[in-house]
């Protein structure tokens, strides 16, 4: 009785601080986003500055992950729907295979930029995605200031909870 009370009180521990460590709002905790550049699917170098003043939404997401392609969906009507309002998807892939991830985007008909590369793992690595996992999404707010970490698939209600406030 009491080792199941003491391992349930750990798990409720750790639960709640991961859940604090990936949804600090940023006038809490303000933490700006870093600059990088990865390759757009045309090996064109984007820099992330380019989107600056817009709400971004960053997916660190690959073309074999089930809970991704899941999401990409609801991203993609997002997109759609809020783009005159300012937000703007990014989706970076972790896949090796250019050619993939290119008919893959050509098949769905991603309608935001997908960045990849070799230093894309790096990139979510600093962003806080120290287990490598994906899916793995990121949003930041107007002035550049991260304002959630979200490890796993993005529902549409957590998705609306999270970016609209910032619209």
């Amino acid at each position: 009785m009491i080792r199941t009370f003491f391992f349930l009180t750990i798990f409720i521990v750790v639960g709640i601080s991961g859940f604090v460590a990936y949804n600090v709002p940023d006038d809490i905790l303000p933490e700006r986003r870093f600059d990088f550049s990865l390759l757009d699917l045309d090996q064109n170098s984007r820099d992330i500055s380019e989107w600056d003043g817009k709400v971004l939404v960053i997916n660190f997401w690959a073309t074999w992950c089930s809970p991704c392609i899941k999401e990409i969906p609801m991203f993609m009507k997002l997109q759609t729907k809020y783009a005159d309002s300012g937000l703007q998807f990014i989706g970076i892939t972790v896949d090796y295979s250019r050619q993939q991830v290119l008919k893959f985007v050509k098949t769905h008909g991603i309608n935001y930029p997908i960045l990849g590369g070799e230093d894309a793992i790096a990139v979510s690595e600093k962003f806080g995605n120290s287990s490598g996992a994906i899916p793995f999404t990121v949003i930041i707010n107007r002035n550049g200031y991260i304002v959630s970490r979200y490890l796993g698939q993005m529902s549409q209600d957590k998705a609306q909870k999270l970016i609209f406030p910032l619209l």
